[in-house]
């Protein structure tokens, strides 16, 4: 009857096994760490083009919307709307029918917002009220993609006249973040071979 030995592994390839974990555990975790602070730098830095671009519609679009200049109108919406990161750029007056839009088409409709519905339509993950501005900024999804929604009030003289709002995609954040997350996953396999 023969006697069934356990296998023993030696102690130098347990603490190479153990080593290598570590690493990998270590790695990992500083990479994400990273990655989420970069993904947030990035939205901050989005939102805040965003709001310097809807700065410029309320300070330019005033006077033009109450001289009716719709072509000076339509030129400063395109001119806005020409970075591949805007997605739509519009301009209504106080009855909420758009009088300028990136999307010519859209002319003298009436403006709809993004807002809760069901499937396959925006909802809204968060919103936020700058009160002192009147600027809302929200982050919407549309088909399993992220846009940032920023909207203000125009104004000439204190007086209410009309709406500014500018959707931005999200797409060029989630590339960088696929592109570092797979720098990551390239580093820990060339650590190993």
């Amino acid at each position: 009857m023969k006697k069934n030995f356990p296998i023993r592994i030696p102690i130098f390839i347990k603490l190479l096994a153990f080593s290598c974990l570590l690493v990998i555990v270590i790695t990992s975790s500083i990479g994400f760490f990273v990655l989420n602070v970069q993904k947030n730098q990035f939205k901050q830095q989005l939102s805040d083009y965003g709001k310097s671009l809807l700065h410029i519609l309320a300070k330019n679009a005033p006077d033009k919307l109450l001289a009716e200049e719709d072509l000076s109108l339509f030129k400063l919406v395109k001119d806005i709307s020409e970075n591949e990161q805007i997605v739509r750029v519009s301009i209504t007056n106080q009855k909420n029918i758009i009088i300028a839009h990136s999307d010519i088409e859209q002319v003298n409709k009436l403006y709809t917002p993004p807002q809760l519905r069901k499937k396959n339509l925006p909802q809204f993950e968060k919103q936020k009220q700058d009160r002192d501005q009147g600027l809302t900024l929200s982050t919407y999804f549309l088909d399993g993609k992220e846009f940032l929604y920023l909207e203000t009030p125009l104004t000439y003289q204190k007086v209410h006249i009309g709406n500014a709002q500018i959707v931005l995609s999200q797409r060029v954040i989630e590339e960088s973040i696929l592109y570092i997350l797979i720098a990551l996953a390239l580093e820990l396999v060339f650590y190993f071979y």
